[in-house]
């Protein structure tokens, strides 16, 4: 009988670890539309973006801002899902946030923080209106960006082919060429001629 007893023991628990893994149910966490002010907070750095003919940073206003990232922030902030809501925010990180995100369109203003990583499932700890739940990776990763990753390379400057002049400053010297259409010669009519190849 007891032999009995832990076979059926064994296959009940089989049957319970073959058994398929109901989907985690999703839990709402956020849904903003036409955000147009999006405040990133880091512990060293906070930088907001607005948004006018195109995104930019008021404080800043000639700095280049890739905007593909900014319309990936204002796209994800319009439904942002959790994974868990936690009774116990203990060990999560959020009593020192890693970054805090403010989101504001004309009548809203929404407030969350990133905490730590979980480890084994890769997702991010955060807060919002007192709860703490688990927000996916990817979610993370569409708002972790500081000012330095938000700009968007510029193209060099472009030039016209047949250059008639070239002026060279650094640490108050100057260096001045012209060009006759075949070859380089320093201004002024120096009898040193520049080697042509540089």
């Amino acid at each position: 009988l007891g032999g009995a007893a832990a076979l059926l023991a064994a296959l009940a628990a089989l049957v319970t670890f073959l058994k398929p893994e109901e989907p985690s149910q999703e839990i709402p966490f956020l849904s903003m539309d036409s955000v147009t002010r999006i405040t990133l907070q880091w512990p060293e750095e906070t930088t907001t973006l607005e948004l006018g003919e195109e995104w930019t940073d008021p404080e800043d206003p000639n700095y280049p801002i890739r905007q593909s990232i900014l319309e990936n922030m204002a796209t994800t902030a319009q439904n942002i899902t959790a994974q868990r809501q936690l009774e116990n925010d203990a060990q999560t990180g959020l009593d020192t946030p890693a970054l805090t995100v403010t989101l504001e369109n004309d009548s809203q203003s929404v407030t969350f923080s990133f905490g730590e990583c979980n480890s084994l499932t890769g997702d991010y700890y955060a807060s919002l209106e007192g709860g703490v739940y688990t927000l996916s990776e990817e979610v993370y990763n569409a708002f972790a960006y500081t000012k330095e990753g938000l700009y968007a390379p510029q193209a060099p400057m472009e030039l016209e082919e047949n250059i008639a002049s070239l002026e060279v400053q650094w640490e108050g010297n100057t260096l001045s060429l012209v060009h006759d259409g075949d070859s380089w010669s320093f201004a002024g009519n120096s009898q040193t001629q520049p080697d042509q190849t540089k």
